[in-house]
């Protein structure tokens, strides 16, 4: 490791170790919400959120790797280095889509100490959502979000998996935020009420606008909207069996 790195890890080290609570880790498709959701829960006091996406859980080919690793938890800790806990932080949180297809190796490598999110969205949001790296093309095709579905589903019944809807958080955020904070054993916070006053994590080039703020219904059902130019992949979407199957089994159709 070259010295700055190794500084991080060993303050990394600290900061594992005093980070006792049992972490909560965020997964999905991409463009479902993952950044904006751990935005929110970085505003809870006991919550210390990673902006970056470590990767630590889930370097295999369904995170667009080669080759699969074991989970890398140096990875994890070198990143958590970079951080300053509060004192009141109890938890880490991290977040990369890509962890959904990992919850397995996750799971048995925390024995289920772990507080696991799968969030979902709207498939036909998820998929003419444009590419925040280059706002000429979307990102995610059909067969991405329905395996994405297909393997969040797998833990409908797990006590350590949560799933929320995209949509419910942006439309009943009190009811929700309540239901994930229940799940991962804090209590409920005024700050996570408002939680784009009190986020440490403000910017992101996942978030829309790059910056957090208000919740909008705006990127709920956009193809419904008059402006909508991206019906041709619509039709592409609904021509995917499993997409629709997965739809459906999530109460989108």
């Amino acid at each position: 490791m070259r010295p700055m790195d190794i500084t991080y890890y060993l303050k990394g080290i600290v900061n594992y170790r005093t980070l006792t609570q049992p972490p909560i880790i965020i997964g999905g498709c991409e463009r479902s919400g993952t950044s904006l959701l751990t935005s929110v829960m970085s505003a809870h006091p006991e919550v210390l959120a990673m902006e970056e996406e470590t990767w630590s859980f889930c370097y295999g080919p369904h995170a667009g790797f080669d080759s699969h690793r074991p989970i890398r938890i140096k990875r994890l800790i070198k990143t958590l280095g970079r951080y300053t806990p509060r004192p009141s932080h109890r938890r880490w949180c991290e977040k990369s889509p890509a962890n959904i297809f990992y919850f397995d190796e996750i799971l048995r490598y925390f024995s289920n100490n772990v507080r696991l999110i799968h969030i979902i969205r709207d498939g036909r949001d998820v998929v003419t959502s444009i590419h925040p790296a280059d706002k000429s093309r979307t990102w995610v095709s059909p067969d991405r979000w329905a395996a994405a579905a297909e393997k969040g589903l797998q833990y409908h019944s797990h006590p350590n998996v949560i799933t929320i809807k995209y949509e419910e958080l942006i439309t009943s955020f009190k009811s929700t935020i309540e239901k994930i904070c229940c799940h991962a054993g804090i209590k409920p916070h005024n700050n996570i009420y408002t939680w784009h006053k009190h986020a440490t994590i403000t910017k992101s080039k996942n978030l829309i606008g790059s910056s957090i703020s208000d919740l909008s219904t705006h990127s709920i059902r956009k193809f419904e909207q008059k402006d909508f130019r991206h019906h041709d992949i619509i039709t592409d979407f609904m021509k995917n069996e499993n997409a629709v199957k997965y739809m459906k089994l999530f109460g989108y159709l």
